[in-house]
């Protein structure tokens, strides 16, 4: 589902950091990047949702809000749960 469907890039309040969804048959991916050596904050007004993580280069320490904050170059895709 990450290459298909519809694809819609996220604001993050942030230069330094890059999110985009893709939307397809229902289900949505939310991936969310920081592309510097510094812990950055995002914020994401989506992240109020009930998201699952699929994957992170940290583990699985992801909690969910509003505004979080990426540890260096974190990365992560998160799933909509149903």
């Amino acid at each position: 589902c990450i290459v298909y469907g519809d694809f819609q890039e996220m604001e993050t309040a942030s230069d330094n950091t890059y999110a985009y969804m893709r939307s397809y048959q229902g289900t949505k991916i939310l991936v969310v990047a920081n592309h510097t050596g510094k812990n950055t904050k995002i914020t994401l007004p989506l992240l109020d949702h009930e998201w699952e993580l699929l994957i992170s280069n940290y583990g699985n320490d992801f909690l969910p809000s509003e505004t979080m904050e990426l540890k260096p170059y974190e990365s992560m895709a998160l799933i909509l749960s149903k």
